[in-house]
């Protein structure tokens, strides 16, 4: 009994943790904003609780700073930008603080087994923590500071509320469009494939860099250690250099 009652108020130790989540950091005049993950499914994710002042969101961030990318997760953001696995971060926590005895000591198996999902969330809240100054500084390094404060992150606020809310559609109409916009991006797959002269992810940065300027022999305007880069500011920098920069454009406005 004893156990279960410690472990109840561990679960709500993890809870308020997890707000530090979306809460709890002071802006330069002092009032109170959030910091977050996916803000445009937060009303959803938490039963129509509605958390104002999001301005910062991680996910958002890191879109911004590579939009032809899939992995937006937490776990790809924190191994991207703080080379740190989150599946290994309560063991490494736990070992640094192994030589001292804690309320968490006391009923390690009983948090393993029931409160896993609580302390998760946790962990979430402090890897956010991590990535905001490292992402922040990122953004502003590529001039897309203001982007995210005044277009991306009220737009996300504005989502999410049409997410709760909800909204009429016309479902047929809404196929046809599916449909339309599927076979445009298909089209483009092929005229991309047949300017660069083979086929290749051009979702990929890696493969997208060798064979622009590798390949094309167009100018590159920075490489870094992971490859070129092949964001938006790079790409429009060359456009009249080939016309496979339009039609790489055009299928990254399609595929968002």
């Amino acid at each position: 009994m004893t156990k279960r009652i410690v472990a109840a108020l561990l679960a709500f130790v993890t809870l308020i943790l997890s707000a530090a989540a979306i809460a709890g950091c002071s802006d330069e005049e002092g009032g109170l904003f959030s910091s977050c993950d996916d803000a445009a499914n937060f009303p959803v994710t938490i039963n129509g609780i509605t958390i104002e002042n999001i301005k910062f969101d991680a996910r958002i961030a890191g879109y911004l700073l590579n939009s032809v990318s899939n992995a937006y997760s937490l776990e790809e953001l924190a191994r991207l930008y703080l080379n740190l696995e989150i599946e290994n971060y309560y063991e490494t926590e736990k070992r640094d603080t192994n030589e001292q005895t804690s309320l968490f000591d006391m009923v390690e198996t009983v948090v393993e087994e029931e409160n896993k999902p609580q302390y998760k969330y946790a962990v979430y809240a402090g890897i956010i923590g991590k990535l905001k100054p490292v992402l922040l500084q990122k953004l502003e390094e590529i001039n897309a500071t203001k982007l995210f404060n005044e277009i991306e992150m009220p737009t996300a606020e504005a989502l999410a509320d049409m997410q709760w809310q909800g909204i009429y559609i016309d479902e047929k109409e809404l196929i046809k469009f599916g449909e339309t916009l599927k076979k445009d991006l298909e089209e483009l797959r092929i005229d991309i494939y047949n300017l660069a002269g083979e086929e290749f992810n051009i979702n990929s940065t890696k493969q997208l860099g060798e064979i622009l300027f590798e390949k094309l022999k167009l100018t590159a305007s920075k490489k870094t250690k992971s490859g070129y880069s092949t964001d938006v500011e790079a790409l429009e920098k060359i456009y009249d250099e080939h016309p496979i920069i339009s039609k790489i454009l055009d299928y990254r406005q399609i595929m968002k």
